[in-house]
């Protein structure tokens, strides 16, 4: 987890090994700083991950992990690096709280689609 009070907050859950080595919730944030969206810094983070397997969907099919990023103005995202399998499996959801409405789970942005 990395936060800034001029920013806002960034986290992750999965494979740790992969977040430390694009220093994941770090670069969300700075992403942020910087203009990206909550949605283009977690997909940002993803593709730093892949690249790190030379974007080799072989050797990324066994890494689970998933980042978090709430923007100081309350904008957020969640995001995966795989999206739901073609039989809608595995679909990453995102519990959201939001002052004065219902909690709710919305859908993750992801990076790949697992192959049939």
């Amino acid at each position: 987890m990395w936060l800034d009070q001029d920013v806002g907050g960034a986290g992750s859950t999965g494979r740790g090994e992969e977040n430390i080595r694009v220093c994941g919730a770090h670069t969300i944030v700075e992403n942020m700083r910087h203009g990206m969206s909550p949605k283009e810094s977690v997909l940002d983070c993803l593709k730093r991950v892949a690249r790190n397997f030379d974007d080799d969907e072989k050797r990324l099919a066994a890494v689970d992990l998933q980042f978090y990023a709430l923007r100081k103005d309350g904008e957020y995202c969640g995001g995966t690096l795989w999206g739901p399998s073609p039989n809608g499996r595995g679909l990453s959801r995102l519990g959201v709280c939001r002052d004065g409405q219902p909690s709710h789970l919305e859908d993750a942005v992801f990076l790949l689609t697992r192959k049939a």
